[in-house]
């Protein structure tokens, strides 16, 4: 996430006394957590130490969004993220079991010095414990994990725990300027609202960079509109906060965002526009404006990423759109509320975009109809593949054609089938 530390305001002191809990020095495998507010800094943090000190390793890797390890297809993504980048020796070995990944991970890092940066882990932690004994690193190995929640750190899991900190007042004021200015300290005539918005930030670098960017160019009423709205909200929801930067987008960023949020973060940037730019959504222009508004970033890989907590903010606006009947929503991304939209024939023409996680096709197939009423679907999803994208109606109606025909045609099998047994017990009669 470099873009979010390109002033980096008060992140070297930070970056020093996360050294000093490494102690490098020290021959032994040594696991930090890092913990601290949601939004407040910590993978920038855990990536500029990264940069720092990787060259001293045998291996090293930093792993974004790790979710559930404890499950297969957790390991698995960890496996890929792992051995398909940095750390591959040119195998493309996958396995099938958890055994199979843990033995094939431990076969690449074996008693190798090893540093791992774990971000966003997701899960408990005696799964994390388990795996990383089981991968039997070397001495002197340093593996770093950034919870999504504070719990993944209970136990005897970390040597260390390292609280990340918020910025005090006059670095938060300097970020602030950074992003809205340009320049170290806010122009004369926005110094007071630019005070007024940094006291509502908290401190928190992510909320200063979002409100910053998205102030920047604008005028001293539309500053005052922005903080009149902000004034009648709580100062501990940082979902409303950031809530007003996304109600100011134009029509074609907010659909992008929205998309994003609800189905294509961390996907590639060119498989992105190509799959937008099929429903006629202006995807490369939008993408680069929300990138300036470090709504997103793109990584060296050339994946867009968006922080969690704009990601739920995403959701939490789809989720309002409706709260009782994800049906009528404009997006729907959990596996449950799209298996009981298909499999009730519930679909309506609220339906942007649906995502099945675990594809049954004969629920697509006996189903198929549901789909027809989704007149305005233009992205439909399944499981990890590249979105199918194309038109509103026209998606629908092409999705609702192959199902429908694999429908007809199952029925016609099972006919045929039918009636060969019914004509065997005849002859046999």
């Amino acid at each position: 996430m470099a873009q979010l530390a390109f002033h980096p305001v008060g992140l070297n002191a930070q970056v020093q006394a996360l050294f000093s809990l490494l102690q490098l020095e020290v021959e032994e495998v040594r696991i930090l957590g890092i913990s601290g507010t949601r939004g407040i800094g910590r993978t920038t943090l855990a990536r500029a130490l990264y940069h720092r000190i990787a060259n001293q390793f045998d291996r090293s890797c930093f792993v974004m969004n790790v979710k559930d390890i404890s499950s297969l297809e957790g390991l698995l993504k960890m496996q890929e993220t792992l051995f398909g980048d940095n750390l591959c020796d040119g195998d493309s070995e996958f396995c099938n079991n958890v055994h199979e990944v843990i033995n094939f991970m431990r076969s690449k890092l074996n008693n190798k010095r090893v540093l791992l940066v774990f971000d966003d882990v997701v899960g408990l932690s005696e799964p994390m414990s388990h795996l990383i004994k089981a991968l039997n690193l070397g001495l002197g190995s340093r593996v770093i994990l950034i919870p999504r929640h504070k719990e993944t750190l209970i136990g005897d899991l970390c040597s260390n725990i390292y609280e990340a900190r918020a910025l005090n007042d006059d670095q938060a004021l300097k970020l602030f300027s950074w992003n809205a200015f340009r320049e170290r300290y806010p122009k004369n005539d926005y110094r007071m609202l630019s005070n007024c918005f940094t006291s509502f930030s908290k401190g928190l670098p992510l909320v200063l960079i979002v409100m910053g960017s998205f102030l920047s160019g604008k005028s001293v009423k539309e500053w005052q509109r922005a903080f009149d709205r902000l004034k009648e909200i709580s100062q501990e929801d940082v979902h409303d906060i950031l809530r007003i930067v996304i109600d100011g987008l134009e029509a074609n960023e907010r659909t992008i965002f929205l998309d994003i949020a609800c189905f294509l973060n961390g996907y590639d940037k060119e498989v992105i526009i190509k799959s937008l730019d099929q429903c006629s959504v202006y995807a490369t222009s939008g993408i680069e404006i929300l990138a300036q508004k470090l709504l997103i970033c793109i990584d060296d890989n050339n994946n867009i990423w968006m922080h969690d907590l704009l990601q739920e903010m995403g959701r939490r606006i789809v989720i309002q759109e409706c709260p009782e009947n994800p049906n009528k929503r404009s997006r729907i991304w959990c596996h449950e509320d799209a298996l009981q939209v298909i499999r009730q024939n519930v679909g309506t023409d609220c339906i942007e975009g649906i995502k099945l996680d675990k594809v049954d096709v004969e629920d697509l197939i006996v189903n198929a109809d549901s789909f027809k009423k989704m007149k305005k679907l233009r992205l439909f999803k399944m499981a990890d593949h590249a979105p199918h994208c194309g038109p509103a109606g026209h998606l629908s109606e092409k999705l609702w054609t192959r199902f429908a025909r694999n429908n007809n045609d199952m029925f016609a099998f099972w006919e045929a089938l039918v009636k060969q047994i019914s004509m065997f017990w005849s002859r046999g009669a």
